[in-house]
């Protein structure tokens, strides 16, 4: 029994615990009061009781009176901005105004396909921001704002143009590349908008931002060009994302929002968009916790966690090769592959993700560690640090893996097999690139083929022998990611060319690369002009290229 010191001013104590508790008089005696005396029971005080006296306020009147004043100074930014923006259109009047997606006032009518379609058309010239709730209000009073009519979600959706037809070229042609979203989940969601919130309608646009991007004849005839409309699908994500709080709303489907709006902005050349909301969609998954997805399965539905491993798995393989292609700093939370298939889906798609992860565990660390110092210290000091046996060795040994691994052409679909053939060669072309700045490379009889400087020939003889059996819409439905593996393949082979004094072994390799590059609508142009005049600058001191004609050789499947 804990009791309190007696001491002699007994007023100054308060009622003991048990009188407190039975709410009667207590004499406050020490060290035990009458009543606790009388009923046989410990006379403690121990309970914490409430200062008497005025309580102090939480400051709610000037914190509402701070967030007022915040609103009227962003209202005089806004009217000063909203003054110079006439005065920008004033002087730009003859600049066409952006499509808008979205057109006022559509009606939800669900369509025979089970989709939502709208009845009626786009109108010209709209702007969302007018129509959608909280757009004209300040940060501080959107923060956190919900759209207050349920419909909004399903009316968006019912306004994209033929979005039925873009849904479907997505999971026909980009979902065995990005196999992150499980098809009869996502088609079943649609079919019902009241449950849907914003977040979907943003994972929709940019769902159809990549397919307009990606693949050729998504947009018609009579539309826009594909890469207007895949901005316009872009913009219209961003503007939406500004009318409700999607980072403290975050969920999966922002995280894979996020990724798709990183792999479109790619396409545009926009590589500090790109690396910003890649890094967005990598830290609101570690702000979620889904990287302790393994310790949530229980308690989440099956395709659900599948969905989101395959989703930070394929962040982790970005990060990884922006690293080696943009020199890019790294998280490396490296997520298991993935080993499960979502229901319903053709085993194929995760054998050919699998694949490429087999492909890609080759950029460890250590390796991603030593790219990294290459590209941030001087020549002249990552010159002065010498290739050790073991850094020998372990080159070697990855050149080996790669040459040696064998993939079931049968199991993989076309796109899938060309993005791990351009990998596989990309991937043994980095090595090489790693062995030829170290100094390592030799054209001595007996070196390992990796470390000969003819190397690039071999590998571009093998990429052009796992293309042929490819029809060439299969290799367009890429985008820029592929094509500048390929010419850096292609750059490096041009190089390669005046090692051998006798032959002229890989021009025929170097013809096939240089069409591709050339008519692939999603091959940036500037890629086939650098390469065309660096093979005319070595052409100029090279009688045996200069004196070549055209070589006819065969590119894609006849089939």
């Amino acid at each position: 029994m804990k009791t309190r010191p007696a001491t002699k001013n007994s007023e100054v104590l308060v009622p003991c615990d048990q009188c407190f508790r039975r709410k009667i008089r207590c004499d406050r005696a020490l060290p035990c009061c009458v009543r606790c005396t009388d009923a046989g029971v410990g006379c403690t005080r121990e309970i914490s009781r409430r200062q008497a006296g005025r309580k102090k306020g939480r400051g709610n009147v000037i914190a509402r009176l701070r967030i007022k004043s915040s609103e009227v100074e962003w209202q005089v930014r806004e009217r000063r901005r909203s003054s110079e923006l006439e005065e920008r259109q004033t002087s730009c009047s003859e600049r066409p105004e952006p499509k808008n997606l979205f057109p006022v006032g559509a009606a939800i009518s669900p369509g025979s396909d089970g989709f939502l379609r709208s009845d009626t058309q786009s109108q010209s010239k709209t702007d969302l921001s007018a129509d959608t709730p909280g757009a004209s209000m300040s940060p501080y009073a959107r923060q956190g704002m919900r759209w207050q009519v349920p419909e909004v979600p399903g009316r968006l959706l019912s306004s994209i143009p033929d979005l039925p037809r873009y849904i479907d070229l997505f999971f026909a042609h980009l979902y065995p590349i990005w196999p992150i979203i499980s098809e009869s989940d996502f088609r079943e969601t649609l079919r019902y908008p009241e449950k849907l919130d914003l977040s979907h309608v943003c994972l929709v646009l940019s769902m159809c931002s990549l397919t307009a991007l990606h693949i050729e004849g998504s947009a018609d005839s009579t539309s826009e060009p594909r890469n207007s409309l895949a901005q316009a699908f872009i913009d219209q994500c961003r503007q939406l994302r500004l009318t409700f709080d999607y980072i403290g709303n975050g969920s999966i489907v922002t995280v894979q929002t996020s990724l798709f709006l990183s792999c479109a902005e790619v396409e545009f050349r926009r590589t500090r968009s790109s690396w910003f909301l890649l890094r967005e969609a990598v830290m609101l998954a570690e702000e979620l916790g889904l990287y302790e997805v393994d310790y949530l399965s229980p308690t989440i539905e099956r395709n659900k966690g599948l969905s989101i491993r395959r989703t930070l798995y394929l962040i982790s393989l970005v990060e990884r090769g922006l690293t080696v292609l943009r020199s890019k700093p790294f998280s490396f939370i490296v997520f298991a592959p993935p080993e499960e298939a979502f229901e319903d889906e053709n085993p194929d798609v995760l054998y050919g993700l699998q694949s490429l992860s087999r492909l890609f565990s080759l950029l460890d660390k250590k390796f991603l560690d030593a790219w990294v110092s290459y590209t941030t210290m001087p020549t002249a000091e990552f010159l002065k640090e010498k290739f050790t046996d073991q850094e020998k060795l372990d080159i070697l040994a990855a050149q080996e893996k790669l040459a040696a691994m064998t993939f079931d052409r049968k199991r993989l679909t076309e796109v899938q097999l060309v993005d791990i053939s351009v990998t596989q060669q990309w991937l043994r072309l980095v090595f090489w690139q790693f062995s030829m700045r170290k100094g390592a490379l030799s054209s001595v009889d007996g070196t390992p083929e990796p470390f000969r400087c003819e190397f690039p020939r071999v590998i571009a003889q093998s990429l052009c022998l796992g293309l042929s059996t490819i029809r060439k819409e299969a290799i367009y439905t890429h985008g820029i990611a592929i094509f500048e593996r390929m010419f850096e393949i292609t750059y490096s082979l041009i190089d390669s060319l005046g090692f051998n004094d006798t032959t002229l072994q890989g021009w025929g390799d170097l013809q096939v690369l240089l069409r591709v590059l050339k008519e692939s609508p999603n091959s940036p142009v500037t890629y086939a002009q650098i390469l065309e005049a660096k093979l005319a600058e070595q052409q100029g001191t090279d009688d045996r290229l200069r004196s070549r004609s055209q070589y006819a050789y065969p590119l894609y499947s006849k089939t």
